[in-house]
Parts: structure tokens; C-alpha cells; sequence
């Protein structure tokens, strides 16, 4: 349901981009978000870091954006929150017990601890590199461009890289296989 609510939300501001502008696809983001927030405690009770952070970075970015009326602060978002994202996966790395990735996919993905931690550092670089295409995209391409590049562009990416790393892993026979 998560993950629906968010390209719901994707879709939804790039119909709004095409039919009104930025601005009003913006402003459609600022709403949405805070709904998704809203739906996903009404169905768990509870809300999730990532989904909380993204509203509230849309929200301020969002707010400047209008505020200025300069949609480079809004295009910043993706970026924003990979390099967040990144810096959190990096820093689970020296602090705590597991690692980002093993504690978001520990339950469903057999690892060892070194396989683990290699599986994040390839997270940390992904969004690294993710936030880099990301402004490269914002500062030579038109608005339209990161538009669709922000749907199809950052999602066809994220896919491919999970894709290919599931499949490394189990090339490699990281995954350990329950007796």
C-alpha cells in the first residue's frame, strides 16, 4: 500500500504538471503528501520515517518554491532526500548493530553480516549518484524533462539497481538458502 500511495502521489503530480504547470503540480504535492500521512496512520496506526520526512521536505521545499516562485527549490527534492537517505545508510555503517538494508530487508532477504554491509555500501553510492543524475537533470535539461525523468527516469532506475542487485546476490550465493 506504501508503495502505491507514493507513485499514486508521483502520478498525480506529473497529470497536475501536464494539464496546469509547476506551480499548480506543486501545490498538489503539498496536499498530497500530508493526505498520504493522514491514510497511512488511519490503516497502521502509525507513521513511516521515510513517508515523513519526504512530506516534509515537499512541504518546505514546496512552500519556497511558491514563496519565490523559482521551481529550482522543489526540483532540489529528489536529491534531498537520496543524499539523506545515503548519509543515514553511511552512518549505519559505524553505529548500531545492522545496517540500514538489513534492518528494512533482514526479515525477507537472508544475508550474512558482511554481505550486509557491502549491500549497503552500494546503497550509499546509489544515492550518491541518484542525487548527482538528479541536479545534473535540474540544471541542463527543461522542466519537463526532470518532470518525466522524476517519474519514469528515478523509479526505472531504483528498479534496475534492485533488480540487479538481488540478482548479483544470488549469482554470487549470498542468499542463504533456509534447509
Amino acid at each position: 500500500m506504501k508503495l502505491f500511495l507514493d507513485f499514486f502521489i508521483v502520478a498525480l503530480f506529473v497529470l497536475a504538471y501536464h494539464f496546469y504547470g509547476m506551480y499548480t503540480a506543486i501545490a498538489v504535492a503539498m496536499i498530497a503528501y500530508p493526505i498520504q500521512l493522514l491514510i497511512s496512520w488511519l490503516l497502521y496506526r502509525t507513521l513511516d520515517k521515510t513517508q515523513l520526512f519526504t512530506a516534509v521536505v515537499v512541504v518546505l521545499l514546496g512552500g519556497a518554491t511558491l514563496a519565490f516562485h523559482n521551481d529550482t527549490f522543489f526540483k532540489w527534492k529528489p536529491t534531498i532526500i537520496y543524499w539523506v537517505f545515503g548519509l543515514i545508510a553511511l552512518g549505519s555503517q559505524f553505529y548500531g548493530d545492522k545496517v540500514v538494508s538489513e534492518r528494512l530487508l533482514g526479515k525477507t532477504l537472508p544475508l550474512s553480516t558482511e554481505w550486509w554491509k557491502a549491500v549497503n555500501i552500494t546503497w550509499v553510492i546509489f544515492f550518491l549518484a541518484m542525487g548527482i543524475l538528479n541536479l545534473l537533470v535540474v540544471f541542463y535539461c527543461s522542466t519537463t524533462t526532470w518532470v518525466y525523468f522524476k517519474l519514469f527516469g528515478l523509479l526505472g532506475l531504483t528498479m534496475i539497481f534492485m533488480i540487479g542487485q538481488i540478482t548479483y546476490l544470488n549469482y554470487r550465493g549470498a542468499i542463504v538458502q533456509n534447509p
